[in-house]
């Protein structure tokens, strides 16, 4: 097959929402999002099936042989994903031979981890965008934000103020930091591309991202061409400084790196 499947990895808070959306600007591109989900959010009473990725973003033939493959009943949406975490491997595969075009998933560092992923880096047809983010303050206290109101996209995060924990903050800062050492050096035989947050993405434009991913698009044999493609910008969720967001600043206020 000459299409490719491109796993965005990346931490939450990294923009890769924003990213997923601007690989549009290509075609033919498909961009799922979140492939792997976290069960227990979709078992809550409250949960709305029309907005599940897998169900907006998943053409219906798609998303009926899946169900198939993975001897799920159809529309049986929590189940689907039960199976798609207990075979991870296999579903994304399978996913991967469904779609006609070039496939993009995004994968979280705890998704990456905990379902055992690394196998995926090692098939001839998978090429990796590294994603990172600069200041991990920023994206530790835009988490707290959403863990703690549940919205994780589109909803203005500004006038919100969260304490922050600096023993739990610098322990996941170290481990996010290793975690990204690690990766580096498991592709380092790879030729993948970093993609950063504050220098390529908080100000993105059409010229800016083609700048940055046409070099890369032609040195891994991608074949696709430029689309029309308007970026619609996912919302800002935080649009003042920081210190407006943490109760503690001025005890926290050293960690800013």
């Amino acid at each position: 097959m000459d299409k490719k499947l491109i796993l965005i990895l990346c931490e939450p808070r990294t923009g890769s929402n924003l990213l997923n959306e601007a690989m549009n600007l290509y075609k033919p591109i498909r961009t799922v999002n979140e492939f792997f989900l976290n069960l227990g959010f979709y078992v809550r009473e409250d949960f709305v099936p029309d907005d599940l990725l897998h169900k907006t973003l998943i053409r219906d033939r798609e998303r009926k042989q899946l169900f198939d493959f993975l001897n799920v009943e159809q529309e049986n949406y929590p189940e689907l994903i039960k199976q798609i975490n207990r075979t991870p491997i296999q579903a994304v595969k399978k996913l991967y031979e469904l779609v006609t075009a070039n496939l993009v998933i995004k994968i979280h560092r705890n998704q990456f981890e905990e379902l055992n992923l690394h196998e995926l880096l090692y098939l001839p047809y998978v090429e990796v965008i590294l994603l990172e983010r600069s200041n991990r303050l920023k994206s530790y206290v835009s988490s707290l934000k959403a863990k703690k109101f549940d919205k994780w996209y589109n909803v203005d995060t500004s006038n919100i103020q969260v304490s922050v924990n600096v023993e739990e903050f610098t322990s996941e800062r170290d481990i996010s930091f290793n975690w990204y050492k690690e990766m580096k050096e498991r592709l380092s035989s790879k030729d993948y591309l970093e993609v950063n947050y504050e220098r390529d993405l908080e100000n993105i434009t059409k010229e800016s991202f083609y700048s940055l991913f046409d070099p890369w698009i032609e040195r891994i044999k991608l074949s696709v061409n430029k689309s029309n493609y308007e970026l619609k910008y996912f919302s800002k969720q935080n649009n003042l400084p920081i210190e407006h967001s943490i109760l503690d600043y001025d005890k926290i206020k050293h960690l800013i790196i």
